[in-house]
């Protein structure tokens, strides 16, 4: 029916300052000044609000070193409408009753508690756990949200309690297990008390190394006089002077339940910092709370301020508790994802902040975001102050944690990613509504039913797909799933003891990956200059390997010399053409170096061959194709040889054509292009082409016309050969006529013949003489013909024309050839002017006949002028005479009166 506190001091003059968000009779804030032992008690002033809550007001001692205790009390007589009365929270109590407990001091605050029953209490202790709304809380790993400022009260029995939150809480504890029916009449789901003395469960981190706690009244033999301590990391504790082994665990919190054997004190130390409480009660050790009063039984707690201050760095606060943290209790931190780092010291205000990451100050503020480049382990350090009450502000105060950063795969969603060989990675579930996640992975044989982060050491197989599945509960109905592509560990292996073939490449001789991989770089030097992957292998001599990736910081260099088998295999060359009849090629007349090799059909290397059948061919021509493979045992290498030829089963060859033989032919002598290289006699499978019994050809007995001729012959090894020609015979003999271009004229005449015959083709011609003073010679043969009388007279040549091995004789008739000039001079004198003989045009003879004295010869030209002047001796008769220009000349021989004309063209 009330709702009030009472404030206790423990000091005289202890000044004590309220600020409340509550109405009361003194206001909301004010200030009180208590001595030693005097209380002060206050309580909501009506009419209140229906549901009021007070939560968030304070009260606080001014003087930090005068200490407080505070206490509340409730009464209801149920829940109602009215204003009149405190509607009491039913989701908490849930039926009248009375409620005292002593409120808890903002240091109590924290985010992580143990809470254990006294084992020899087989009721269980009790504890009531305050919250403020918009909380996350775990209780042993199961999730509840916390929409409300709330208590829950339950009852721990036999097993510990792990109690996590994400935002502060406070937790009391009290040795009482009663199903208080007295107080509440509470169903069986609900056990509380109602006892004055609920102490404070420090938080995890909040330790002392050294207490000593007097016993409130006598110890006897049959009270429950305990100590319940809890040492995170250390089992081993000092008890009354005596060392004393921690025989419980849970998680890393060794903590033990230590009977008292001292009446009026109880110490304990340790080096590494301890907490827990005192359980003094007047029963036995075996407790059945049947009395309640204060007096009889109570709950101290062990620690009166902390060595270890109960701030802490956490990581990626927006997750659990716990969510950031590997099996080592490290925190984690992923390569490119956003870190959230924030200082939190429960209740308590802070203030001259500073962080440093690696010793570099990387923030002034208690809450901010940092990335992370590299994996690696890093530590992170807080330095700050407590900016509100207590002894302690205003005292520079520093916390430190560990990070290690790992591969982020934590994808949203999960997406494949590729990692390198021997790389730690974590799978993280960031899904903080799910109380339980299950993974498997089918390929790595790795499962766990209730990790919320999951690490797998990726194995050096490149060639392998790493697939994960994250299955959400049933309720979701859902699953993430994702592979990880793990990088080759860097190597480079040398196969063959480093022994390598001529124009092996560097990619023959590598083993392991990279090469093209766009993960890796490769940079390659032979004897010392750079050279490319394909590099062909052509000399001994040593390669430098460099090799380097996204996995490995430092490059990766291996050198080795290498024997390049330059062995050069010689194989001499097969004939081109083979035929049927030479029925089998030997192979072992070939001749290869180095020997001991095997000759291979092309496209086959199942068995080898010795020789190739001839005869027996599928079909003709046939082109074989033969390979020689030699191996070099002491190296391994491999040369291969290839050579082809064809085979046939006539060797045919095509011959000229030949025309216009002539029919008188006797005997036919074939030209050179037409005549084949082989022997044999020639044949027709015409008829009417006249060969005798040796195989000669005779056009005069043979009818005109075209025929076909062959020729077959069969050599020494037993090819056959065929040779195919045409030839065609003049229907007739041949039948020269034509004119002369002159038949008479000055000299020099030339005179040209225009003919024709009877046979068609090519006439070759040539003229005879023989019959006249000049007597010249007979001319060569030529396609066409021509002759130049150089001499005077009257000729009668004749003409010879062959075609086709016929010929022919023309009488030209007779040809006239007379002189320049001639004149009749006095004296009986008569003078002649001749070409000149050396046919060259401005030079004539002059000629005279009967001359018997000297005598002068002038040239005159056309004008009268005098030209030249000449003379001739007595009793000479010719002269030569000469000029350099065309034109019409006059000669006058001393002692005529006649000129002679001389044209010069």
């Amino acid at each position: 029916m009330s709702y009030c506190f009472t404030v206790v001091a423990f000091d005289d003059k202890t000044e004590v300052q309220f600020d409340l968000n509550f109405d009361t009779d003194l206001g909301r804030k004010f200030t009180k000044t208590l001595n030693r032992g005097e209380t002060f008690q206050m309580s909501l002033k009506y009419p209140r609000g229906k549901l009021h809550i007070v939560n968030g007001g304070k009260i606080t001692s001014s003087n930090c070193n005068k200490k407080l205790a505070v206490f509340s009390n409730n009464t209801g007589l149920g829940f109602t409408t009215g204003l009149d009365f405190f509607q009491i929270d039913k989701g908490i109590y849930p039926y009248t009753g009375y409620e005292i407990e002593q409120l808890q001091p903002i240091k109590s605050w924290g985010y992580e508690f143990v809470v254990v029953s006294e084992g020899k209490s087989h009721l269980g202790n009790t504890y009531h756990l305050f919250s403020y709304k918009d909380n996350t809380i775990w209780i042993n790993g199961k999730m509840i949200s916390i929409d409300k400022d709330t208590v829950i009260a339950d009852t721990v029995f036999y097993k510990p309690l792990l109690i996590q939150s994400l935002k502060p809480i406070a937790i009391s504890q009290h040795v009482s297990g009663a199903k208080n029916f007295i107080a509440f009449g509470a169903p069986d789901d609900k056990v509380y008390a109602n006892v004055l003395d609920f102490a404070s469960i420090p938080p995890t981190s909040a330790l002392t190394k050294e207490i000593s706690v007097p016993i409130p009244s006598k110890v006897g033999t049959n009270q429950m006089n305990r100590a319940v301590v809890f040492s995170p990391g250390n089992n081993k504790i000092e008890v009354n002077g005596k060392s004393y082994t921690l025989t419980k665990k849970f998680g890393t919190i060794y903590w033990g339940s230590i009977q008292n054997t001292r009446q009026d004190i109880i110490t304990i130390k340790s080096n590494t910092g301890f907490n827990g409480y005192l359980i003094h009660t007047g029963a036995s050790d075996t407790f059945e709370a049947t009395n309640f009063y204060p007096s009889m039984s109570g709950v101290m707690t062990l620690y009166s301020g902390w060595d270890s201050l109960q701030s802490r760095i956490r990581v990626n606060k927006q997750g659990a508790h716990w969510y950031g943290l590997d099996d080592t209790g490290l925190a984690v931190a992923c390569v490119g994802a956003n870190t959230n780092f924030a200082l939190e010291a429960g209740l308590r205000k802070l203030q001259k902040i500073t962080c440093y990451i690696d010793g570099k100050l990387a923030s002034k503020s208690a809450d901010f975001d940092w990335k992370f480049t590299d994996t690696g382990k890093v530590k992170i350090t807080y330095n700050y102050e407590f900016g509100d009450y207590g002894c302690d502000s205003g005292v520079q105060f520093s916390v430190s944690r560990w990070i290690k950063i790992y591969q982020n795969v934590d994808r949203k969603p999960f997406s494949d990613t590729t990692v390198c060989a021997g790389d730690t990675l974590r799978f993280l579930s960031n899904k903080d509504y799910l109380s339980k996640v299950k993974w498997f992975s089918p390929t790595t044989k790795i499962t766990c039913d209730t990790c919320r982060t999951l690490t797998y050491i990726a194995k050096p197989n490149a060639k392998s797909r790493y697939l994960l599945t994250i299955q959400k509960p049933a309720c979701n109905a859902f699953n993430d799933t994702f592979s990880i592509q793990v990088r080759d560990s860097l190597r480079i292996d040398m196969p063959h003891d480093s022994i390598y073939c001529m124009g092996d490449t560097l990619r023959a001789f590598l083993l392991g990956s990279g090469g093209d991989s766009v993960h890796y770089k490769w940079f390659y030097s032979f004897n010392g200059d750079t050279v490319q992957l394909n590099h062909k292998m052509k000399e001994s001599g040593q390669w430098a390997i460099t090799l380097a990736d996204g996995c490995t910081k430092k490059p990766f260099v291996k050198t080795f010399d290498v024997f390049v088998d330059t062995t050069r295999l010689k194989v001499d060359a097969i004939a081109d053409s083979m035929c049927k009849g030479m029925k089998v090629f030997d192979l072992n007349i070939v001749k290869a170096s180095p020997k001991g090799g095997k000759w291979y059909a092309a496209g086959s290397r199942l068995s080898s061959v010795t020789s190739v059948r001839l005869d027996s061919l599928s079909i003709y021509p046939k082109h074989v194709i033969l390979n020689y493979f030699y191996q070099n045992s002491n190296t391994g290498c491999t040369f291969n040889h290839t050579d082809s030829f064809w085979v046939t089963d006539t060797v045919k060859m095509v011959l000229a054509s030949v025309t216009d033989i002539c029919k008188e032919t006797k005997l036919w002598d074939a030209p050179k292009e037409f005549k084949s290289a082989s022997a044999g006699v020639w044949y027709s499978p015409n008829s009417g082409l006249a060969i005798d019994s040796m195989g000669r050809i005779n056009p005069r007995n043979s009818g005109a016309g075209t025929f076909k001729v062959n020729k077959h012959y069969t050599n020494s090894q037993g090819c056959d050969f065929q040779s195919e020609g045409q030839i065609s015979i003049a229907p007739a003999v041949l039948s020269i006529s034509g004119t002369l271009s002159a038949t008479s004229g000055k000299v020099p005449l030339i005179v040209n013949f225009e003919g024709k015959n009877g046979i068609a083709g090519v006439t070759r011609y040539k003229w005879i003489f023989g019959d006249t003073k000049q007597s010249p010679k007979d001319t060569a043969w030529g396609a066409s013909v021509s002759y130049s009388y150089n001499d005077t007279g009257k000729f009668y040549p004749r003409l010879i024309g062959m075609a086709g091995g016929c010929r022919d004789t023309i009488n030209l008739g007779a040809v006239s050839a007379r002189l320049l000039g001639t004149i009749q001079l006095g004296e009986n004198l008569t003078v002649n002017l001749y070409p000149n003989p050396s046919e060259v045009g401005n030079e004539v003879v002059l000629r005279i006949e009967g001359n018997r004295k000297f005598r002068s010869i002038t040239v005159y030209n056309s004008v009268g002028s005098r030209v030249s002047s000449y003379h001739i001796e007595k009793g000479g008769n010719e002269i030569t005479l000469k000029t350099s220009i065309p034109g019409i000349y006059f000669i006058e021989v001393e002692g005529t009166e006649k000129l002679l004309k001389w044209l010069v063209e």
